[in-house]
């Protein structure tokens, strides 16, 4: 999902309605509770979804790119985490696909939406964390980039996110976890299946060689 999705007309921005009830569910919680990074869900006309206005500019370079735009996406979840938990019996929605297509900012390079949420599910609080991990610092390239660097960045999200106990100590299972999920999910027949087997696969040797390290963080 991307912005293209979207159409801004006169005060309001449309897009075309899926049949996720989770996705409405979300919009109507977040909306409620004036969680202002979701985008203000007003109704559902002829098939299309009509939103408040939606401004901002769709991050053009990769987000992992800057460190500062990952803390802030990780502070993100955080606060949106928590009303989940209070609301879902302690479960969250997942985003599945937090990446840099989905966010967007203002001229000043602030987040301001998180758009994009048509395959949202409802699931643990690590899945969404483990893949802005997994994205935002550059995993896959461990071979070729600062290891150390790596891990202090994956240890600086943990703290922005105050992540529990839990999660610290089971980090490297979890991020082995959604790799695979990925992994199983390639397309042989798919024009970029070598580019994105050989980023899983690097990604898991990672996690493989530094286990150890991640869950002590």
């Amino acid at each position: 999902s991307s912005i293209v999705n979207y159409l801004n007309k006169g005060e309001y921005t449309y897009k075309k309605h899926s049949n996720n009830k989770l996705e409405y569910d979300m919009y109507n919680l977040m909306n409620k509770e004036k969680f202002s990074y979701i985008p203000k869900f007003i109704s559902d006309e002829k098939n299309m979804d009509k939103f408040e206005r939606i401004e901002g500019e769709i991050d053009k370079a990769r987000f992992s790119q800057s460190s500062f735009k990952i803390l802030e996406l990780a502070n993100f979840l955080k606060e949106f985490h928590c009303i989940c938990k209070k609301n879902l019996n302690g479960k969250v929605y997942v985003h599945n696909y937090l990446n840099s297509h989905n966010l967007m900012y203002d001229d000043k390079g602030s987040l301001i939406y998180v758009i994009g949420w048509e395959n949202c599910s409802v699931g643990e609080d690590y899945e969404d964390l483990v893949r802005l991990i997994w994205n935002g610092c550059n995993i896959e390239n461990f071979h070729i980039s600062d290891r150390e660097f790596i891990l202090s960045m994956i240890k600086n999200i943990l703290k922005e996110y105050d992540a529990s106990t839990e999660i610290r100590k089971n980090l490297s299972v979890y991020l082995e976890k959604i790799m695979k999920e990925d992994l199983n999910k390639l397309e042989k027949d798919s024009s970029n299946y070598e580019y994105n087997f050989v980023k899983i696969r690097n990604s898991m040797l990672f996690v493989e060689l530094y286990a150890d390290k991640l869950n002590s963080l």
